[in-house]
C-alpha cells in the first residue's frame, strides 16, 4: 500500500551515489536544513517565473510567430533545467540531505514506479478524452509535438520524460521531502507536493498537482528515488505517447450545415467567442486555428476576388483588425472556384478563403501563427471540401 511508509531500522539499503557525504546513521535533518530546501524550492519556482514569463512575452510580442516562440521555449526549457539541477546538487549537499535512492528490492521499486505513474496517466487521459470525446493530452506537449517534426518529438521526449522527471524529483523529493522527514512524512509529503504544484504554474490545477505530487512522495518514502522518478517518467511518457497519437493518427471528417472538411487528428474543436457568426472553430499546431463561416449571400451580391477584397475592407469578412491583406487570387477547388486572400496580422501569416454556392457564401479563416504544417495541411483539407 503506498499509504504505509515502512522505514527500517539500522542502515537503509541505498542504491548509488547520495547527495552528500553524510552518513546514513546520522540525524537526518533540523530545522536549518529544512529551511534551506524550502528556500531552494521556492528559489526555482522563481526562476520558472521569470523563464515563463520572458518566454510569454516573446510569444505575445509578435515580434516571432508562436511556433517561433515554442521552439525557442522548448530549448530555453533544456538551459532552465541544467541551470536547476546544479543549484539543487549544491543546495542539496548545503542543507545535508541525503536521499534514499532505492528501499528494498531494486527491481519492486523500478516496477512500482512504473505502473502507478503510468497507470495514474492513463486514467487521467482516459477521463479527459471522455470529457472531450478525442484523444486530449498536455497542452504544452501537445504544442510542442503537434508540428510533428521528428526533432521535436525527441526534444519532447528527453524534456518531459527523461530530464524533467529526474530534476524535478531530486528538488522535491530527494530535497524538499527528505529534509522534512523528521517532522514527519505525512507534512514530508504535503509540503513537498504543494510546492511542486506551485512549481507548476497553473493555478487552476493546483489540487490536481499536489495530488500527483503526493502519489510521488509517497513512492518516494516507500521505495525510494528510484521509484518516484521512474513513476513521473511514466506519467510523463503516457502523455507525449498522446500527443504523437494524436498527431500521426487518422484524419476526421468534419460537418457543417450539409458540407464536409477533412483535417488531420491534430486539429481539434474549440469554443468560438461568444456571438462570434462561426458554425465551426478549431485549433491546429503551435497554436494556430480555423474558422469556418456559413451566411447566405445579400440579392444583387457579386463575387469576385475585388468584391471580395471590398468586403474585407468594410469588416463584412472576418479578417482580424488590423490585418493587411498581401495578395488576392482565385484557386480552383473540387467543390469549385474560390477567392484565396493572404493576409499579415501582427507578423503572423494568414488566409481566407471565400466560395458562393447556391446564394451562399462559404468562408475559411486560416490563422498559421507562424507553423509550416497548418499552413501545408490547409490546401489540403480545402481539396478534401464537399459543399452541399
Amino acid at each position: 500500500m503506498l499509504t504505509s511508509v515502512v522505514a527500517p531500522a539500522g542502515p537503509l539499503p541505498v542504491a548509488g551515489t547520495p547527495l552528500s557525504p553524510l552518513p546514513l546513521d546520522q540525524p537526518r535533518v533540523g530545522s536549518g536544513p529544512a529551511r534551506a530546501a524550502v528556500k531552494l524550492a521556492l528559489g526555482v519556482i522563481l526562476l520558472n517565473i521569470v523563464v515563463q514569463a520572458t518566454t510569454y512575452a516573446l510569444a505575445r510580442s509578435g515580434y516571432v510567430e508562436q511556433s517561433t516562440a515554442i521552439s525557442i521555449g522548448l530549448w530555453v526549457g533544456f538551459a532552465f533545467y541544467g541551470l536547476v539541477f546544479l543549484v539543487t546538487i549544491r543546495g542539496g549537499a548545503a542543507a545535508g540531505v541525503e536521499p534514499l535512492w532505492t528501499v528494498g528490492d531494486s527491481r519492486t521499486s523500478l516496477r512500482r514506479g512504473l505502473a502507478v505513474g503510468g497507470g495514474v496517466s492513463l486514467v487521467i487521459l482516459g477521463l479527459q478524452s471522455l470529457a472531450v470525446h478525442h484523444l486530449a493530452g498536455d497542452a504544452a506537449v501537445n504544442a510542442i509535438v503537434s508540428e510533428g517534426s521528428l526533432v521535436r518529438i525527441l526534444a519532447a521526449l528527453a524534456l518531459f520524460v527523461v530530464i524533467g522527471p529526474v530534476i524535478e524529483e531530486l528538488v522535491f523529493r530527494a530535497v524538499v521531502a527528505e529534509s522534512l522527514r523528521s517532522r514527519g512524512t505525512g507534512a514530508a509529503v504535503l509540503a513537498s507536493s504543494f510546492l511542486f504544484a506551485l512549481a507548476h504554474l497553473r493555478p487552476a490545477s493546483l489540487v490536481y498537482y499536489t495530488l500527483i505530487g503526493a502519489v510521488l512522495g509517497r513512492l518516494y518514502f516507500r521505495y525510494g528515488l528510484k521509484s518516484s522518478i521512474s513513476a513521473h517518467a511514466a506519467f510523463n511518457g503516457c502523455l507525449v505517447a498522446a500527443a504523437i497519437i494524436s498527431v500521426l493518427g487518422p484524419a476526421k471528417t468534419y460537418t457543417v450545415d450539409g458540407a464536409t472538411l477533412q483535417l488531420p487528428a491534430h486539429w481539434k474543436t474549440v469554443t468560438a467567442p461568444p456571438g462570434a457568426p462561426v458554425q465551426l472553430a478549431l485549433s491546429g499546431p503551435s497554436g494556430s486555428g480555423l474558422v469556418v463561416i456559413d451566411r447566405p449571400v445579400p440579392p444583387g451580391a457579386v463575387f469576385s476576388p475585388d468584391a471580395v477584397v471590398a468586403a474585407a475592407q468594410q469588416h463584412l469578412i472576418p479578417i482580424p483588425p488590423g490585418a493587411s491583406i498581401d495578395s488576392v487570387q482565385t484557386v480552383d477547388y473540387r467543390a469549385g472556384r474560390a477567392v484565396l486572400v493572404a493576409m499579415t496580422e501582427g507578423g503572423r501569416a494568414g488566409r481566407l478563403v471565400t466560395m458562393v454556392v447556391h446564394d451562399r457564401a462559404w468562408i475559411f479563416v486560416l490563422a498559421t501563427a507562424g507553423s509550416p504544417r497548418a499552413s501545408s495541411e490547409f490546401d489540403h483539407m480545402m481539396q478534401t471540401l464537399r459543399l452541399p
